[in-house]
């Protein structure tokens, strides 16, 4: 060791601790040093700055990018060579625990180790009998040098102006080494101060004194190049038109979907053809079924780029292809199925306008200019089109609105909240009913949703549901724009919801259109806890809001009722609840356990409050907003 007052990095800073696991007491951190006017300038200022500028650029490296070999580069591959029990080690670059490990020795193999670095390495052998496995590592680790430190020294450090070695030197020095009978580092006793990377696997057997290149294995992470690999999901504007993640995802999923039902519904045009035949077109099928499946799990779980995204549209318009080609070759060649072939391929390629027949846009051309949005939207219009074999495309629209917000209070970063919508079909087809895709996105990346997407079958003219999806917030963003969209599956270019958002601001109450809401707490499996003591009494409350988003004032009737899971119910109870205009009131409820019961800690059963009317008048029956809670006895 040098002449030093002291190490304040390590007796300071966390990311000591973080390189070396060594616990820190009351550990900083610290990210820069500054020097001040009529102080002593010491060592250990100059060298906290030092350590805090390498540790953090070698901590970045190690947890971020990771240990291998970059991109083009061969180095620190394991090879044969004639001499018994050696191996050759390539020259070029590693990345090892954050540290760049360079071999510039040419030609430098396992026992030419003891030459090059004086590190004389352990002797290799075959097994006494059978095989082994043994495992080749890379050593990596840093060490002080002076002028005059034996063999490790450099003169050169000894600075002729002043006759004396000024400063000291970190070197950073590696060897390889084999651990026998071992096939990872778990076998690896680490020293102090050390990192391992593993190079490769030496399948060792008996007699057999030269490693051959059949007995090794390379186990080192090639092609390490965070630039090239980076996984930037898919977002696509323009002209008021985005395709993302999920919007991809879907309609892939929607052409499988599509597909699939045609193959159940006998409408792929293989009845009656021979057994060979059918099976060659169901395997054209099943590969364009496979690529959307593939493709939309890439798609949602964000590893498709931009570029990916169009390499999967030219992989799913040849899969597309292809299965015309099998039909073309293995078909029966009457009308019906040239005419599908025919049009299939049309939609693929794109067609004149014919008459007052628009043209089709097709899905290869935009693909041939690189344009992710006009392949989408051809293959939206092929999927609608192989759709419409199974009825009357639905025509029409989708309404989705904000219903309820669950606890209904002022949005705390603390806690997870259910957001309900309420899908309210328009559309109108000969099936009587459709299913809609609902996605729900944020606008802040910090907040988080339990899920993007789901679907909900809806009947035609005037069916609603609900969806509820929890919201979890962030403090770091203190607003979130919720949007949600709906969409027919089986035509998705016609039905669709006009914009719809939901700002949630920390210490803020929501705005939703649903009149009736809970305002009050849940634990941790979505429950209101009830007292069971209150309960006997007919005492245990819980808190209800009523919204009147109107600019009347407006009186609300409400009708409360307990029932416990063995099926005893309350009679309802009604309770008149006056709001003034664009304003909230929260009441609270009261509950009591069935005649003849009692509560015990335990018991569950549901509580629900049903809006009955509005200023004294009936609410038609689809206007009874209805809020059930299950609840647990405590």
């Amino acid at each position: 060791m040098g002449d030093y007052s002291r190490d304040t990095f390590r007796l300071t800073n966390v990311m000591h601790q973080l390189l070396t696991g060594e616990a820190v007491a009351d550990a900083r951190h610290y990210v820069g040093v500054r020097l001040q006017q009529g102080v002593p300038m010491l060592d250990a200022d100059w060298n906290e700055l030092e350590d805090v500028r390498r540790v953090e650029e070698r901590l970045k490296l190690r947890d971020f990018f990771g240990n291998g070999i970059p991109a083009g580069n061969g180095g620190f591959r394991i090879g044969p060579v004639t001499e018994d029990n050696d191996f050759a080690i390539a020259s070029g670059v590693a990345m090892v625990d954050g540290m760049l490990v360079v071999n510039r020795h040419a030609g430098l193999t396992y026992l030419g180790q003891a030459t090059v670095f004086g590190i004389p390495p352990s002797p290799l052998s075959p097994p006494a009998s059978g095989t082994r496995d043994d495992l080749v590592v890379l050593d990596v680790w840093e060490q002080q040098v002076g002028a005059a430190d034996g063999s490790g020294a450099d003169p050169r450090l000894v600075n002729p102006t002043v006759g004396l070695e000024t400063c000291r030197r970190i070197e950073r020095r590696w060897a390889v080494r084999v651990i026998e009978d071992a096939t990872d580092l778990a076998a690896v006793t680490p020293e102090a101060g050390h990192s391992y990377m593993p190079l490769a696997r030496l399948r060792r057997a008996e007699g057999e004194a030269r490693i051959e290149s059949r007995r090794i294995f390379d186990r080192r992470r090639k092609d390490l190049n965070v630039a090239e690999y980076l996984k930037v999901p898919v977002r696509v504007e323009r002209g008021g038109v985005t395709v993302d993640s999920d919007r991809l995802a879907e309609r892939l999923s929607a052409l499988r979907t599509i597909l699939m039902d045609r193959l159940a519904a006998n409408q792929v045009f293989t009845d009656g053809l021979p057994t060979l035949d059918q099976t060659v077109i169901h395997f054209a099928l099943q590969h364009v079924m496979e690529i959307c499946s593939s493709g939309a799990l890439q798609a949602r779980t964000r590893n498709l780029t931009e570029t990916d995204a169009l390499r999967l549209m030219a992989e799913l318009v040849a899969a597309q292809a292809g299965f015309c080609t099998a039909l073309t070759d293995h078909g029966a060649g009457d009308t019906p199925t040239t005419d599908f072939v025919e049009a299939y391929r049309e939609h693929l390629d794109g067609s004149e306008a014919v008459g007052g027949d628009a043209g089709l846009g097709g899905v290869r051309p935009p693909l041939a200019e690189d344009d992710l949005i006009g392949a989408y939207q051809g293959q939206q219009v092929l999927n609608a089109w192989l759709s419409a074999a199974g009825g009357t495309l639905p025509e029409g629209s989708v309404l989705a609105r904000f219903l309820s917000i669950t606890p209904f209070e002022a949005i705390d970063a603390a806690r997870t909240y259910d957001v309900t919508i309420e899908i309210v079909s328009q559309a109108i087809s000969d099936q009587g009913s459709e299913v809609f895709d609902v996605t729900l996105t944020l606008s802040s990346d910090l907040w988080s949703v339990d899920r993007g997407s789901a679907e909900i079958t809806l009947t035609n003219g005037g069916g609603r549901g609900e969806l509820t999806f929890a919201v979890t917030p962030d403090a770091g963003n203190a607003e979130c724009t919720v949007s949600v969209r709906a969409e027919a599956r089986r035509n998705p270019s016609v039905v669709h919801t006009p914009p719809t958002d939901l700002l949630l601001r920390i210490g803020e109450q929501p705005t939703v259109v649903g009149t009736l809401l809970y305002a009050g707490g849940l634990n941790d499996d979505g429950q209101v806890e009830l007292n069971a003591g209150q309960l006997d009494f007919g005492l245990a409350s819980a808190q209800f809001a009523l919204n009147n988003s109107t600019d009347t004032d407006r009186s609300y009737t409400v009708a409360s009722h307990l029932e416990l899971s063995s099926g005893e119910s309350t009679a309802p109870v009604e309770r008149i609840i006056s709001v003034s205009a664009e304003d909230v009131e929260t009441v609270a409820i009261n509950f009591g356990m069935p005649d003849g019961t009692t509560a015990s800690a335990g018991d569950t059963g549901t509580l629900t409050v049903r809006l009955l009317r509005r200023n004294g008048v009936d609410l038609p029956a689809d206007e009874q907003e209805t809020v059930e809670l299950p609840f647990l006895v405590v």
